[in-house]
């Protein structure tokens, strides 16, 4: 992700329902976890995940961030940033309890390499909680604009993480309920990335919708513009 387009993250990623929810998400996979456990946060982009591991969950948070803004915005926030390619590690093995990589794999060419690296650098019954953005046929000027070199299929992601040696726990799609207009908005209005601050009802509005899957499996089955994954590092 370009510059302008993490400068634009970073002034809405607070209230904008869609990062909200996908905070809420990520603390309900945390609290799974003890405190001070090691956590990892793959593009972390402006350290807004990691801040919430670490100061509201108080876990001990690592950032990984390639680009010059993020890593001065995670240092801004006194995080533990490292400045390099997910794709090659600069990190023991088995050191780390979870790994998160959250709409990071679909900016990289090279996303076996990372997954590989999250199967190496996990401990023994670690977790990891991945997303991306699902359905190719999906694909408009948002993805250019935002640095997306592919959307997944179900079956395409599955593979990936299988043949990194990790085993799928969970797998769902996500944001189904709004599913229908997003569809809308990706085709009807084609005009660059969707990173905006919608008014301040609707945006109210669209994470009460959103919210509502957090209950009830059976959202998960029904199609929607990410996938979520979670997958833990067994004994081979």
């Amino acid at each position: 992700m370009n510059k302008d387009e993490l400068s634009s993250l970073a002034s809405i990623e607070e209230k904008h329902w869609w990062f909200k929810e996908r905070r809420e998400l990520l603390r309900l996979w945390a609290l799974t976890f003890a405190t001070s456990s090691q956590f990892l946060d793959i593009g972390a982009g402006v350290g807004r995940q990691s801040l919430l591991l670490r100061d509201e969950l108080g876990m001990q948070v690592t950032a990984i961030e390639l680009s010059d803004f993020g890593v001065a915005a995670c240092l801004e926030k006194n995080l533990k940033v490292i400045q390099i390619s997910a794709t090659q590690l600069p990190l023991l093995s088995e050191s780390f309890d979870a790994i998160i990589a959250m709409d990071v794999l679909e900016h990289i060419q090279e996303d076996v390499d990372v997954l590989n690296e999250i199967e190496r650098v996990l401990k023994l019954n670690g977790s990891t909680f991945i997303t991306v953005p699902a359905f190719p046929f999906m694909w408009s000027d948002h993805d250019v604009a935002v640095g997306h070199v592919r959307r997944y299929t179900k079956s395409e992601i599955v593979d990936k993480i299988e043949q990194s040696g990790l085993t799928i726990t969970s797998l769902r799609y996500w944001n189904s309920l709004l599913f229908p207009f997003a569809l809308t908005s990706r085709f009807l209005f084609r005009n660059g990335a969707d990173l905006k601050m919608p008014p301040a009802l609707l945006n109210s509005l669209l994470f009460y919708v959103v919210s509502k899957e957090r209950v009830g499996s059976y959202f998960g089955w029904l199609p929607g513009t990410s996938l979520l994954i979670k997958a833990v590092k067994q004994p081979h």
